[in-house]
Parts: C-alpha cells; structure tokens; sequence
C-alpha cells in the first residue's frame, strides 16, 4: 500500500465487500478517514466502526453490511463551488438514484446534499477527476472558435475567401 490512506482504505472496504467479509480492518488511520467512515455509516452503508489508540498508529474496524459496490478517493485537491455541486455530482456518479459524493467543506466532510443545504462551497474526496468550472468555460470557448475556424476552412474549399480568414 501506498501513502494514499483514503484511497487504500476505500479500496479494502471494496475488496472486502467483493470476498463477502462481514469485517474489514483498516490501518494506517486519519481523521479524514474516520470522518468519511461517519458518512457511510450515516447513509447506512456500513454497519458501524471503532477506532483503536487513535492517538497511536491505530487500526479502524469496520462492519460491512454488503451495500458498497464501488468507492474511490480522488489523489488531488479541487475546489468547486456551491452552485456547480449538482453539475459535479451529475458527472461523477453513475445514476442520479445510487451514490453520494463526498466532500470537504469549511463546515467539515459532508456528503454533496449536506453540502448542497448548507450552500458551502467544496473539494471532493471521493469520486473520479473533474476540471473547475472557469477552465470548462474557457475549453468551450476555445472549442467554439475551433470549430468557427474549421468551418470557414471547409466553405474555403467550396469557393470561400482565404483572406477574409486571416483577418479575423
């Protein structure tokens, strides 16, 4: 295992989940982790867990209950805001009726409805790599004129101008 102990506390819950294990033990801890655990337990998708010498190495232990088909950690920090949560959650998770995301907040870890009735903004740390807002903006904007560009170049081929291009 690596240093990326969300991510490999995650990935063991999954694999325990998939051998059918009623318990899964997961060291090294953080409160990061102890938080998200909260969260599944709050959303009933694990039984419960405890911490073991927390203020040591520590070990969490943690009873499954069979709903956890799949969970990731994201490896970076992203920041998104309030408004663009649904947008991110839409893109994140498979459908709109399975799966939360959860997230960091200035308010604490919260799944994305939490985060949504608070109106906080965000940084997620379970789900798969999304860019901000502004750069999707921006990459529109470039593809809009790319594609503005191809365009003319086509009609140029028909009996367009090629001065008339150069110009703008």
């Amino acid at each position: 295992m690596g240093r990326r102990i969300l991510n490999d506390a995650l990935r063991a819950i999954v694999n325990a989940e998939r051998r059918n294990k009623s318990t899964v033990e997961l060291r090294p801890i953080s409160t990061v982790m102890s938080s998200f655990l909260k969260v599944m337990k709050d959303r009933g998708y694990i039984k419960t867990f405890h911490v073991h010498d927390p203020h040591r190495v520590g070990r969490i232990t943690v009873e499954l209950q069979g709903r956890v088909n799949d969970c990731r950690a994201l490896t970076y920090k992203q920041d998104i805001k309030a408004k663009d949560i649904e947008a991110y959650r839409m893109r994140t998770l498979p459908t709109r009726q399975w799966g939360f995301v959860v997230i960091t907040t200035p308010d604490g870890i919260l799944d994305h409805e939490g985060a949504i009735n608070r109106n906080v903004p965000m940084a997620p740390l379970s789900s798969s790599q999304v860019q901000t807002s502004q750069d999707l903006n921006d990459i529109m904007d470039v593809t809009k004129h790319a594609l503005e560009r191809f365009s003319k170049i086509v009609s140029m081929k028909n009996g367009g101008d090629y001065e008339d291009m150069r110009t703008e």
